[in-house]
């Protein structure tokens, strides 16, 4: 019982540690990035990628997709994104999304595009809000839909981000054209 206790105590001493260590090394891959040493990217993070970290499976999963320190490759990308959108991040999700979407690594499918910029949505990104807005407006992967194409729109036209200035423009030019197509009865809906 005494040795059960102590390896309790030790794990719980050494978890702050490796969590610290994750930390720095996080810093040093974002130098790395900003130097363009790919190279040290990947090997500072390939590790807590392959433990599951989805922080480090997005950075992998970035590497891949634009070819940077290893040879360019969509599937494997596509393979390093689903592991941290089923995870839960954001930023996978809507990489994964426009995979899906534009067929880089996976079968072209709006359905399963849709899906993710869902769920990438719904973690706030934005352009994944700009996205599954547009497919809404366009029927694109779903039934159209010019209420929920317009919510979303709307969010990220008029909500409190701070650095999607481009988005945001396009957004409000898109809320245009959708409230030019939406019958009185789905502008009263939307207001």
């Amino acid at each position: 019982m005494r040795t059960l206790i102590q390896i309790i105590l030790a794990w719980c001493l050494m978890v702050p540690a490796l969590a610290g260590q994750f930390e720095d090394d996080m810093r040093d891959n974002l130098a790395a990035t900003q130097l363009g040493d790919y190279a040290t990217s990947i090997r500072l993070m390939l590790p807590y990628a392959e433990q599951g970290n989805p922080a480090a499976q997005f950075n992998i999963g970035l590497r891949y997709y634009g070819g940077e320190g290893v040879a360019k490759d969509y599937l494997i990308a596509a393979d390093w994104f689903k592991k941290a959108a089923d995870q839960g991040d954001g930023m996978a999700q809507y990489n994964l999304a426009g995979m899906y979407f534009i067929g880089q690594g996976v079968s072209r499918n709006h359905t399963i595009a849709a899906e993710w910029f869902g769920k990438a949505a719904d973690n706030g990104v934005i352009r994944a809000q700009f996205s599954l807005g547009a497919m809404y407006a366009n029927g694109d992967g779903m039934a159209q839909d010019y209420v929920k194409a317009y919510r979303l729109l709307h969010m990220v036209a008029y909500g409190d981000y701070k650095h999607e200035g481009q988005q945001r423009g396009t957004a409000k030019e898109y809320l245009e054209y959708i409230k030019s197509q939406m019958t009185p009865t789905q502008l009263q809906t939307v207001k």
